[in-house]
């Protein structure tokens, strides 16, 4: 009898183990809602918008999984707080115009392996909108966008990934950004502007973003040389926090990087200018006299430039271009005029100011400096720019006139 009762006792624990491991899987699938079995046909035809966006809706704490296809929208997708949204070799595009294929509203969001495809129908992407923190979005392929026809987006800026102000602990990785161009100018500027990152407030009363990375993606084809450039941070007075790390930028038409906000660390990227006389401006006087205006164009404060490569076929206007800015850090770069360019005019560093700056704490040290009129340019009226142990090669004078004399001054 014993022996009976611990059987008896033995099998209903191994029906109790049985039935929590069913449960269990029971848990995980739906964890998962595959945007399939909402009705989305990923077929490129059918219109699959309601189906997703009833997914994404049900998606707080739970992992939104769009299994291979390609998925047409017509309105916006939003993500909300507490979702994970990923493909396995899946596709977003837009039948026709809008702001941005998805939009993120939240905190904790994770978007990864998914392709959006703007058909130069949509004017963004992503846009992280006010109000969301801790969003990663990576391994995603980011391309196609223009200004959409009509009165309301045609003459707005282009951005294949944007980030709006009052947003934090935003990051781009490991993503493929490319063909983000503008055919229009820019309601109130008349010069056609697009990014392939833009980080910048949506409205004068939204407050700043705060720590945002790009990393380990690349960044091409952003044009035209108007204002083309591969990422921008602008409009925030306070720090914001930007690292851009382990990027590679080429044909990006007029800069790889504009800083116009203060708070920002470029390290170890690989700008390549593409250009050799094929790259012209539309509304801009065009000289003619340069491929790429520059490679890093810093107007902010508070800026480290540090171990990046920056080269190519064609050249400059000037490499790194730091306008109106103090506490400047450019150190161990490797920084080259093109090897097919005709660069009698280029600076390698520019350091320039409107007005005279005292203090301005702008070191530049530790680099290669190639294929130049100067090495380092730098106005008389700027006060407080060091210069170490940097290397120039194949330039006219490693610092103008002026340079040398705030040094001895100094």
């Amino acid at each position: 009898m014993k022996k009976k009762a611990g059987l008896i006792i033995i099998s209903a624990a191994i029906l109790t183990l049985i039935v929590l491991v069913m449960q269990k899987d029971d848990e995980k699938k739906t964890d998962i809602l595959n945007v399939k079995e909402y009705g989305a046909a990923g077929d490129g035809k059918k219109d699959d918008t309601k189906p997703i966006q009833e997914a994404l809706k049900d998606g707080a704490h739970k992992r939104v999984y769009f299994p291979k296809g390609t998925y047409k929208v017509s309105k916006d997708l939003l993500v909300s707080s507490h979702t994970e949204v990923y493909g396995d070799h899946a596709g977003i595009f837009p039948s026709s115009g809008m702001e941005s294929v998805m939009r993120i509203k939240g905190s904790s969001v994770h978007i990864h392996d998914l392709t959006i495809d703007g058909k130069e129908k949509s004017l963004r992407g992503i846009t992280v909108e006010p109000g969301s923190s801790r969003v990663h979005v990576s391994k995603g392929i980011l391309k196609n966008f223009n200004q959409p026809n009509g009165p309301e987006l045609s003459q707005q800026t282009v951005s294949a990934f944007r980030v709006e102000g009052g947003t934090s602990d935003i990051t781009l990785d490991q993503s493929r950004i490319s063909n983000a161009a503008a055919r229009n100018p820019i309601k109130g500027w008349n010069h056609k502007v697009a990014r392939g990152v833009l980080i910048s407030p949506g409205s004068d009363d939204q407050p700043p973003a705060r720590n945002i990375t790009i990393s380990n993606s690349t960044i091409t084809s952003i044009g035209p040389k108007d204002d083309g450039d591969g990422i921008v941070v602008q409009g925030f007075k306070e720090r914001v926090g930007l690292i851009i790390s382990g990027n590679t930028f080429t044909n990006v038409h007029k800069r790889a990087i504009k800083i116009q906000s203060p708070g920002a660390v470029i390290k170890k990227n690989i700008i390549y200018n593409s250009f050799r006389k094929n790259n012209h401006y539309t509304t801009y006087y065009d000289p003619h006299k340069y491929d790429m205006w520059a490679a890093i164009s810093v107007y902010a404060d508070h800026t480290v430039i540090q171990q990046n490569s920056i080269s190519g076929s064609g050249d400059y206007g000037r490499i790194i271009d730091v306008a109106n800015a103090s506490h400047v850090k450019i150190d161990a770069n490797y920084i080259q005029n093109g090897h097919r360019a005709n660069y009698r005019d280029s600076s390698v560093v520019s350091i320039t100011s409107d007005k005279p700056r005292t203090g301005a704490n702008i070191t530049v040290s530790n680099n290669t400096l190639a294929n130049g009129r100067y090495g380092i340019f730098a106005e008389k009226k700027i006060k407080g720019i060091e210069v170490l142990n940097n290397h120039p090669i194949n330039v006219a004078d490693y610092q103008n006139k002026a340079l040398k004399e705030t040094l001895r001054e100094s």
